[in-house]
């Protein structure tokens, strides 16, 4: 069975410091996708503005690897999407256009962005994914 984590995080800088992240010597980092959102409609580029994604993390990645390598591009982690921690305010600005407030877990802003613009919800905890 292959287990996966999953890791949000919010990009200020556009798509290529996501890409940069997980390129090692020219080739992609083994055990990791990544899939994003930029809000093009109202007016952001995804070259340089913000993307809201997701890191799904299989072995042989280590989830710990996987978040230096977006601190160092400057992308930023959200909590634990199962858990109950609040979004940092830095986040919330970053999606405060979106209605995400500083008063949301990673689950519930992550809810928003999803039902404000029509990506697929977010899956059950425990529901198969593929």
């Amino acid at each position: 069975m292959k287990v996966f984590q999953q890791l949000f995080f919010i990009s200020p800088n556009g798509f290529m410091p996501v890409r940069q992240a997980f390129d090692v010597n020219g080739t992609r980092m083994v055990g990791v996708g990544t899939h994003g959102w930029c809000d093009t409609e109202g007016g952001d580029d995804p070259h340089t503005g913000t993307i809201v994604g997701v890191v799904e993390i299989s072995e042989p990645a280590d989830p710990e690897h996987v978040i230096d390598r977006l601190e160092a591009q400057g992308i930023m982690w959200l909590p634990n999407h199962h858990g109950t921690e609040k979004i940092k305010p830095e986040h919330a600005a970053l999606l405060a256009k979106h209605g995400v407030t500083a008063q949301h877990t990673t689950a519930e802003a992550m809810t928003i962005m999803h039902q404000k613009h029509g990506m697929p919800t977010l899956k059950p905890q425990g529901k198969k994914r593929f």
